[in-house]
């Protein structure tokens, strides 16, 4: 029996039919769920927005995407993942099922850039029940990373600024050219790395409805708010392609920017920097992620930062590791120009 039998070995049948559309989504969301932590929560909407990267899904208004999402989500408690995926299944064509398949990759490697050794798992269970042949699972698993690669900063870029696609923000760059710089910018996202292990990276997001999210603040005022929104983030971003990080620690930082809210994360071997031991394949450092989450305008932000640890570096005090990381993200978020719609 395989792992995942629950979602791809069931007999159980929905009660609706699922367009294509909705059935890559349905596709999208049970990869999320089978790989995210069991105490984490899933939100709809960030997949949404993740989803644009499908072409199948690339003409959908984002609130549309959402939509279904959650009415899949909520199909899925009442009548189970199994009857999701055979009603995606039935729904797909056979030019939509690799659809499907890129959208779960995608919804894997949103952090890491790669695929873990539980994903592939999955992935090879998702392709067997989808019925798609070797080669061709992977080429897309190569189109998707690729799609995702780096672009080396030339000497020229040093003194640069980035400007946000969306035009709600402008930062200068942080990297060296000389030290490996490289910027790494998808749709809601901007990272920027070098070959020492600098990470600093910024993930935003337009508010579907200003005054809704506006009514949320009053009502669970602003420290619960920007708790919500990192726990939703960490739960997405982090949790999705390493299942084994953990919070170590949380402040409400109410002097930064009208409050925002920091955590450490500890992720191991979730650095950006890898080594090889013994003539191995590569391995990834552990890694400290430091997050802030705040808000400017419509848009919601998570400001990261990383601190890697070489073989044998053992972390300090929990309050000394996140007051780097604070004080370092305090900085990089000091060269941020938010600019207003």
């Amino acid at each position: 029996m395989g792992t995942y039998d629950q979602f791809f070995d069931s007999e159980e049948t929905l009660s609706i039919a699922l367009s294509p559309e909705e059935a890559v989504g349905a596709i999208a969301l049970i990869t999320a769920s089978a790989l995210i932590a069991d105490d984490s929560e899933f939100d709809t909407d960030f997949l949404a927005n993740l989803l644009w990267e499908c072409e199948i899904l690339g003409d959908y208004p984002e609130e549309d995407i959402a939509d279904f999402l959650t009415k899949l989500s909520e199909l899925a408690d009442a009548e189970g993942f199994g009857a999701i995926f055979n009603a995606a299944y039935e729904a797909l064509s056979d030019e939509d099922v690799l659809d499907a398949f890129e959208a779960a990759i995608l919804v894997i490697v949103l952090e890491r850039e790669d695929i873990s050794t539980e994903a592939k798992t999955f992935l090879n269970e998702l392709q067997i029940a989808l019925e798609i042949a070797d080669n061709e699972a992977q080429e897309i698993i190569e189109d998707v990373l690729d799609s995702l690669e780096e672009t080396t900063l030339d000497e020229e870029a040093i003194a640069e600024i980035y400007k946000s696609p969306a035009g709600n923000f402008k930062v200068s760059v942080p990297i060296d050219a000389q030290d490996g710089g490289k910027i790494n910018a998808q749709p809601g996202m901007v990272g920027f790395s070098d070959d020492f292990g600098t990470l600093l990276r910024i993930d935003y997001s337009q508010a579907k409805d200003a005054e809704l999210e506006a009514q949320k603040v009053l009502e669970l005022g602003r420290e619960k708010y920007l708790k919500s929104l990192i726990d939703s983030y960490i739960s997405q971003a982090i949790l999705t392609s390493l299942p084994h990080s953990q919070v170590l620690y949380e402040e409400y930082l109410d002097e930064m920017l009208d409050g925002c809210y920091f955590a450490m994360v500890d992720l191991p071997e979730g650095s950006t920097l890898s080594v090889s031991r013994n003539n191995e394949p590569p391995v990834r450092l552990n890694a400290y992620r430091g997050i802030i989450a705040l808000t400017q305008d419509d848009y919601a932000y998570f400001i990261t930062s990383q601190r890697s640890f070489f073989d044998g570096e053992e972390p300090g005090e929990l309050e000394e590791e996140a007051e780097d990381l604070k004080d370092e993200l305090s900085d990089f978020i000091e060269t941020i120009e938010f600019i207003p719609a």
